[in-house]
């Protein structure tokens, strides 16, 4: 599975950690304080969570790829974000459990969006994902189909 977000904090690493058996690998992407002490002082240090592998910054072809290859993703963005995760994952099938402020995620993914303090849900939608084929195939299904029909960029231009 494919944890998304370094910025969202250890809590929700905790959470992924916790949900998912250790069999399983867990992916995320790596965080490493910013060069300049000058402007970034209030960054924290790189950390390590494990049980994760860590995985660099890459191009968007390598991030789809990594989607693509990956059970289901986790990006539970504390703050605003701009619900592209959503997008990327629901075009290529893949389930992300995520945020349900986000317009995005919440229509791409209604059956899996949480309050990003919804550690119960979350930790369910975890096991329901890796444990239940027909939740999985039809919430992947659904993604999919509605980024297609409400998400492409023709629909979006449109409305705008």
């Amino acid at each position: 599975m494919l944890f998304r977000s370094f910025q969202t904090g250890m809590i929700a690493h905790k959470i992924v950690r916790d949900a998912v058996p250790t069999a399983v690998p867990i992916y995320s992407m790596k965080y490493n304080r910013p060069a300049n002490p000058v402007l970034y002082h209030a960054y924290p240090d790189a950390y390590k969570m494990p049980g994760f592998v860590l995985l660099d910054t890459c191009s968007p072809d390598e991030w789809m790829g990594r989607i693509y290859n990956s059970k289901f993703g986790v990006d539970i963005a504390r703050d605003f974000a701009g619900g592209n995760a959503a997008l990327e994952f629901a075009s290529l099938g893949v389930p992300l459990i995520g945020n349900q402020l986000l317009e995005s995620q919440a229509d791409l993914f209604p059956d899996i969006s949480f309050d990003y303090k919804d550690a119960q849900g979350i930790k369910q939608a975890i096991h329901k994902l890796l444990n239940d084929k027909d939740f999985y195939n039809e919430v992947a299904t659904k993604a999919h189909s509605r980024a297609v029909s409400h998400w492409n960029s023709s629909v979006v231009v449109n409305e705008i």
